[in-house]
């Protein structure tokens, strides 16, 4: 495995350690997904895009479901990890990576995302950062065969196994990141469980992005020296169950219209309705092809196996 891999056991472990997510995994979550995964393939796999949104409101309790401030975020919290699991699963192996923690988000990339307004920072809210890393041997290249790791800046012998290489990830990221960052490529997926109530909040943030923050409003975008500009590529997506019925989302329904220019594109947890959603299975060659050897279809067929030698993925 190499430094990408066991960045990504990391963060797709750390999922499981969300009681909201983590409760619905165990109880239902599994349970269906592995029912729509009876033949393990890429196509089932990618597929199941089209089943996130039924998965996720199979845990909710009907039109009474509780909506207290506590439980719609648990909800929000849980959607955003079943959001990151699925991108992970789809992209193991490759180049791609799906992280919900800011925290475990490598330095500079949070900071090139870093939105300043007058002398106050902020970041767009519930936001997942899907990552390209690049095509290099500091990021391709096994833990055993990695130079880099020897260096005198990690100073990790890789022959002393991965015990080292895992406890110190975030400061070996951070270090490559910087190192490299003009050839990363960066996609924000904000996620909502409900559409009517929020897409005018990925639509104003994406015209921040692509405006470069209105500078003559004082509000620039990146800080210490990092800014999204200088990136290979960025995009911005928004990613929603809806917790609403399908039939009130049409071509020219108002939170359709709010999200229909984003750089990155609108999905969903269900099969692509033309002119109002994709499937999230299709924000991969739209966004993140870049990251595969290939093909999604292929690197998963080569990969596939990944996945059940090493199980964080918990199916």
């Amino acid at each position: 495995m190499n430094i990408i891999e066991y960045y990504r056991e990391q963060i797709v472990s750390d999922l499981f350690k969300t009681n909201s997510f983590n409760n619905a995994w165990t109880t239902s979550w599994k349970t269906e997904v592995n029912s729509l995964l009876s033949t393990r393939n890429p196509r089932n796999l990618i597929d199941l895009g089209d089943h996130l949104s039924n998965i996720f409101l199979g845990t909710r309790s009907g039109s009474n479901a509780n909506r207290s401030q506590s439980t719609l975020a648990a909800a929000g919290s849980s959607w955003e990890c079943l959001i990151t699991w699925y991108i992970n699963l789809c992209t193991v192996g490759t180049r791609v990576i799906a992280v919900k923690k800011t925290s475990q988000l490598p330095t500079a990339l949070k900071d090139a995302v870093q939105v300043n307004y007058s002398n106050s920072q902020t970041n767009s809210e519930s936001d997942i950062v899907v990552v390209v890393f690049p095509d290099r041997p500091e990021f391709t290249d096994t833990i055993t065969n990695n130079n880099f790791l020897s260096n005198s800046n990690i100073g990790i012998d890789p022959y002393r196994g991965t015990r080292l290489v895992k406890s110190r990830m975030k400061s070996i990221v951070d270090i490559l990141s910087a190192n490299y960052f003009n050839q990363f490529e960066i996609g924000v997926v904000q996620c909502k469980t409900n559409w009517n109530e929020n897409a005018q909040v990925p639509m104003l943030w994406d015209m921040i992005y692509q405006t470069n923050g209105f500078r003559s409003n004082n509000i620039s975008i990146g800080t210490n020296g990092f800014s999204m500009q200088n990136l290979a590529n960025f995009t911005y997506s928004f990613a929603t169950v809806p917790t609403k019925a399908l039939s009130n989302y049409s071509a020219t329904n108002l939170p359709v219209l709010r999200v229909r220019n984003l750089t990155g594109g609108n999905y969903w947890g269900f099969s692509t309705s033309n002119n109002v959603a994709f499937s999230l299975k299709e924000i991969f060659n739209r966004n993140f092809q870049n990251g595969f050897s290939v093909s999604l279809v292929s690197d998963l067929q080569n990969n596939i196996s990944m996945i059940t030698s090493n199980n964080y993925f918990q199916l």
